[in-house]
């Protein structure tokens, strides 16, 4: 008994892979067909990677204000430090003299600065005079190992002559109404060493205070050596007097 023909239509056996030219070779035509169905393609289409694109950028766009507000936060933080540093430095200098260093001192035939009668206690060396907020981050002139970011608190009006409350002169810490209140440096504008002085009415902002921090804020170190940022102020907080 004879087996009946299985032969398929032409059309099915093409999209099965199967259809031979008289002349060709049936691995090439199985290969052509396959290459040309739409199961073998492969990869990401256009609209797919402008879609993948956009989601990354809203991502992104989320997620820098986070980190550029970290890193503020670390930056005045450690702005925050070197102002502890430079106020256990004072401490140090008043437990030794009994004065507050004064803001210019020539008594040894050679000028000094608030800062350089502060070196002999200070022992992170002079990166603790820059404060990392500062976006000039200018040299002292007198100095060039300092970049200044920080100035002494010199509340002077005009006319006052008490020497015994003006941090221009030797103020000693028994003369001072509340330490914790009063401040004694703090965040400089660029290319000074001094905050506050010659004020004529108090007011806030203050004369050479730089409000460099987030927020519009400023970091104070106190007579008593503690540190606060500061955005208003009241004017016992400058003025040793009161």
């Amino acid at each position: 008994m004879q087996k009946r023909s299985t032969l398929l239509p032409a059309a099915t056996r093409v999209e099965r892979g199967e259809f031979v030219a008289p002349f060709g070779s049936r691995a090439s035509v199985r290969l052509l067909v396959a290459s040309s169905s739409p199961k073998g393609r492969s990869g990401f289409s256009l609209i797919e990677l402008l879609v993948v694109i956009a989601i990354l950028g809203m991502l992104i766009s989320l997620l820098l204000p986070a980190v550029q507000a970290a890193r503020e936060a670390a930056r005045r933080m450690n702005c925050g430090s070197n102002l502890r540093e430079i106020g256990l430095g004072t401490q140090l200098h008043v437990s030794y003299y009994g004065y507050y260093p004064q803001a210019y001192d020539s008594s040894s035939g050679t000028a000094l600065r608030w800062m350089d009668l502060l070196k002999p206690y200070i022992s992170k060396g002079c990166s603790v005079w820059r404060c990392p907020s500062d976006p000039v981050q200018k040299t002292y002139p007198y100095d060039p190992e300092i970049t200044l970011s920080y100035g002494l608190n010199l509340w002077r009006i005009p006319g006052y002559t008490d020497k015994a409350h003006y941090f221009w002169y030797r103020v000693r810490r028994e003369t001072i109404r509340s330490t914790s209140s009063l401040i004694l440096v703090g965040d400089c504008a660029p290319g000074r060493m001094q905050i506050a002085n010659d004020v004529k009415v108090f007011a806030n902002p203050i004369q050479y205070v730089d409000y460099r921090h987030s927020g519009g804020c400023f970091n104070a170190v106190y007579c008593d050596g503690h540190v606060e940022a500061k955005v208003d102020t009241v004017r016992s907080e400058w003025d040793a007097m009161q």
